[in-house]
């Protein structure tokens, strides 16, 4: 499982690697820029509703794993992950 700050090194990488400042990405949010800066100095923990608006935007991959020997790598909706985030027994990774 990836740490918080792993997480958020794989967001910074994947908005800049598609150009996004940091401004763009907050008007993509609905956010102020200090607000998403604030994100990426993780000085504000992401709600797992802000993480999948982020990932979405970014175009980065879910990865839910139900147990560590069988990961299965599977792209969602918001509304789906927010349903299987809920069960007791899976976690949440970002590839």
């Amino acid at each position: 499982m990836k740490t918080y700050s792993e997480v958020i090194g794989k967001i910074k990488e994947a908005r800049s690697k598609l150009g996004f400042s940091q401004e763009e990405m907050a008007k993509k949010l609905g956010i102020h820029t200090i607000a998403y800066n604030r994100i990426e100095n993780e000085k504000t923990k992401l709600s797992l509703e802000r993480f999948i608006e982020v990932a979405e935007i970014l175009g980065l991959t879910f990865v839910l794993e139900e147990d560590f020997e069988d990961a299965k790598h599977v792209k969602m909706t918001k509304d789906r992950m927010l349903e299987n985030y809920k069960t007791e027994n899976a976690d949440l990774k970002v590839q």
